[in-house]
């Protein structure tokens, strides 16, 4: 992490006063500075140092999950939208 935001300072200055690139360049060195950061990251733990392993079942998807989490969130943003537009509706009547 230390890395990526130390690497983000740097081309930040680079990119956006060295060549005049303004917020195209803070955002060139952001999207930089993160990718070095999960290169990184991906990195470590393949190497073995860390104590955190990962085995093929590990990252199988669990389909009855992945169905729940989906169903839960598509009833939660309808009833966040049906509740707004039936507020405003109301409004209206009164």
């Amino acid at each position: 992490m230390i890395v990526g935001c130390l690497t983000n300072i740097v081309l930040d200055w680079i990119l956006i006063f060295g060549f005049n690139l303004g917020i195209q360049g803070a955002a060139i060195a952001t999207v930089t500075s993160q990718a070095l950061t999960a290169i990184l990251t991906i990195g470590y733990y393949i190497s073995g140092k860390s104590n955190l392993r990962f085995s093929k079942s590990n990252l199988k998807l669990d389909k009855k999950l992945i169905k729940s989490s989906v169903c839960n969130r598509y009833v939660a943003i309808c009833y966040a939208t049906c509740s707004k537009f039936s507020s405003s509706n109301i409004k209206y009547c009164t």
